[in-house]
């Protein structure tokens, strides 16, 4: 399937730095053209670039195997969420952009759109690598201790620097999500910088894949009610769907 074979292609090229049209055809078991078009999709979502016969990464691996885990995982669904996400964001826009490996896919899509001048605030330190040289967004990194597994800040500190701001957008993302138990994740100092963002922004958006829901964890950051749209994409059942939708404003990325 197409979303496997993404995730096969981005780990290959994150190891050896470049791929083949041929190779990939011949490892995967489907046509160059396939192969083709997945790399022609992947750069176009700004993942690598396209070179003859193959693509190529894009800059030095920076991540760390803990990292490279949620990054490479359901990679098509967290493409379809990004370029969703993004069209939320108007130009003149200041947003808070977390930490999660969804909203580095934001960040990807975001870098690509010059029409897009935006101020943004993030405590991903990835993301700020990302946008180095991107003179249509005003990159501000959030202070803090620094979590190296995560490649992110949070602390006093940090939620100290963000209360002192007001943004237009927050987008987050999440280990879990449910109706019944709203919006959890794994590490109590990254719920509660998540928390400060929310109130330091007028709108929250919730970047999660299907995969995430249902899942329960025990740091909640919000219920799902203080959750103005959801974007999510994959396979949740219509009786799912009904729940969160009488919580919050939902759109599937994959439809």
């Amino acid at each position: 399937m197409q979303k496997e074979r993404f995730t096969y292609i981005l780990e290959k090229l994150d190891q050896k730095g470049k791929v083949s049209v041929s190779d990939l055809s011949r490892e995967l078991h489907v046509s160059e053209m396939t192969i083709r078009t997945d790399l022609n999709l992947l750069d176009r979502s700004g993942l690598l670039m396209r070179v003859h016969g193959g693509a190529k990464r894009i800059g030095e691996s920076l991540y760390k195997d803990s990292i490279r885990e949620n990054l490479y995982q359901n990679t098509a669904n967290k493409i379809s969420i990004a370029r969703s996400a993004c069209e939320q964001i108007c130009s003149g826009n200041t947003l808070f952009v977390d930490d999660s490996s969804t909203c580095l896919y934001l960040i990807r899509q975001l870098k690509k759109d010059p029409s897009k001048e935006v101020t943004l605030y993030t405590n991903s330190v990835f993301a700020a690598m990302e946008l180095l040289e991107c003179p249509h967004i005003r990159v501000h990194l959030i202070g803090g201790e620094l979590n190296g597994n995560l490649g992110a800040t949070s602390g006093p500190a940090s939620e100290s620097f963000v209360s002192s701001f007001m943004a237009d957008l927050c987008f987050l993302g999440a280990n879990g999500f449910s109706a019944s138990h709203g919006v959890s994740v794994i590490g109590y100092p990254q719920a509660r910088l998540k928390q400060c963002m929310m109130k330091a922004s007028r709108r929250h958006i919730l970047l999660a894949d299907s995969h995430k829901y249902d899942l329960n964890f025990l740091s909640v950051v919000c219920p799902l009610s203080d959750i103005h749209l959801l974007i999510t994409a994959g396979s949740i059942s219509a009786s799912a769907l009904e729940q969160l939708e009488g919580q919050t404003s939902v759109l599937r990325a994959d439809c």
